[in-house]
Order: C-alpha cells, then sequence, then structure tokens
C-alpha cells in the first residue's frame, strides 16, 4: 500500500521511468468518516506499455484515505486493486486471468533459477 504522496511519487517513477502512459480515474464516493477523515473508492482504467510493443490495459478501483491537516485535505493511503487486465498491440489483444498470471509467474521463477 502506498502511503502519501511522496511514496506515490517515487514508486511510479520507479516503476514506469520515462514511459507515457494514460491513467483515468471516475466516479469518485468518498465517505466522510469524522471532522478530518475521510475514505473514498473510485473506478480507474489506465493503460502503457510493458515491452517493445506491448502495452497493458488494465481496469480497477482505487481505494483511498484522506485526512485533513492544516485546513487541506491530503491522501494518507491509496491501494489499487484490478478487475481486468489486457495485454495488446496491434494485432493481438489477451485477457490475462488470474490463472495466465499464476503461469507466468511459476515460468518466470524456473528460468531464474
Amino acid at each position: 500500500m502506498i502511503r502519501g504522496a511522496d511514496d506515490f511519487v517515487a514508486f511510479t517513477r520507479k516503476s514506469l521511468g520515462d514511459r507515457a502512459t494514460a491513467h483515468q480515474v471516475h466516479a469518485p464516493e468518498i465517505e466522510l468518516t469524522s471532522a478530518t477523515t475521510a475514505r473514498g473508492t473510485m473506478g480507474a482504467r489506465g493503460c502503457g506499455p510493458v515491452g517493445a510493443g506491448v502495452n497493458l490495459r488494465g481496469y480497477g478501483h482505487y481505494h483511498e484515505t484522506y485526512e485533513k491537516i492544516d485546513g487541506q485535505w491530503r491522501i494518507t493511503s491509496s491501494k489499487l486493486t484490478r478487475l481486468r487486465e489486457d495485454i495488446f498491440n496491434v494485432f493481438f489483444s489477451v485477457y490475462v486471468s488470474d490463472r495466465i498470471k499464476k503461469a507466468i509467474g511459476w515460468a518466470a521463477r524456473r528460468l531464474v533459477r
């Protein structure tokens, strides 16, 4: 889980480098839990490169907590859960199911040994 804006920026820079991505967040549902805290959930869709000529498109939700500090609302935690991921390029599109993810992980671990 990412905590705070500094963690988010560091994680994003490390993960993406200089690759261009598109990321959209939709329909936030925010609940005030006190005068200075809140939690929210919103739909997310993102797209970006994962290798030469291959892209990943993902769908899911952000689950966040917020705190009002010095009169300004801040994100205090953010977690992305994925509902679906597709690997694609101009020639094909493949849904990446949990079964495929497990198989790729197994193969990657075998290759690293």
